[in-house]
């Protein structure tokens, strides 16, 4: 599957992977569309380091009918959404910055949190939420769906290998304080996971 990215902000399409030379991981390469990063308070295009992806282009909106000033910096459309470049110039979405965790002074990134939990072959679907603690400032918890392949694995025995997986794939401040099984998440309409709401529910 070609994987790209798009928003209506931007007359939709803004980055492709060329049928030709598909990097799996990546959105692919700008499409007719300046793409930059802001990182530290500086635009840069600068590979291996993340930020918040600017857009800027003619088919790209410069403000919105109730006016937004927050959402452009310095004539970018701010997306809301972190990415980086590699050395040839594609982007990687890294998260959301609202998504963003911030554990013990670290900031951490759920999506790719998610991306390497998934490699175990139990999980079938797991969200990763930053939820308040007064000693983290917010706890790494991973709210995990186990799938029909546990083969008699407990709770117990699966947690173990989630915390050793995550030990031996993920920096400290990424690896999960707390793990929870669940049979669902809430959704809204249109089917996406509602963060703020999982958030609510493990916060009790």
């Amino acid at each position: 599957m070609i994987e790209g990215y798009g928003m209506t902000e931007a007359a939709s399409l803004i980055a492709l992977n060329p049928f030709d030379a598909p990097k799996a991981g990546t959105v692919g390469l700008p499409i007719a569309t300046d793409v930059a990063l802001l990182i530290d308070g500086k635009i840069s295009k600068k590979a291996g380091q993340s930020g918040e992806i600017l857009l800027r282009g003619d088919h790209v909106i410069t403000d919105y009918l109730d006016s937004r000033p927050d959402s452009f910096y310095n004539g970018w459309l701010l997306t809301g959404d972190l990415g980086q470049f590699d050395t040839d110039g594609y982007l990687k979405i890294v998260g959301r910055i609202k998504e963003i965790i911030s554990h013990g002074g670290e900031k951490v990134a759920p999506l790719a949190i998610e991306s390497v939990l998934r490699q175990l072959d139990f999980i079938d679907e797991v969200v990763v939420i930053g939820v308040p603690n007064t000693l983290y400032g917010e706890e790494v918890v991973a709210a995990v769906i186990a799938n029909d392949s546990v083969n008699g694995l407990t709770e117990t025995q699966m947690r173990e290998r989630i915390l050793q997986y995550a030990a031996d794939n993920l920096s400290l401040p990424a690896r999960p304080t707390r793990i929870v099984f669940v049979t669902d998440y809430p959704h809204n309409p249109t089917g996406k996971v509602m963060r703020h709401k999982l958030i609510a529910q493990l916060s009790q």
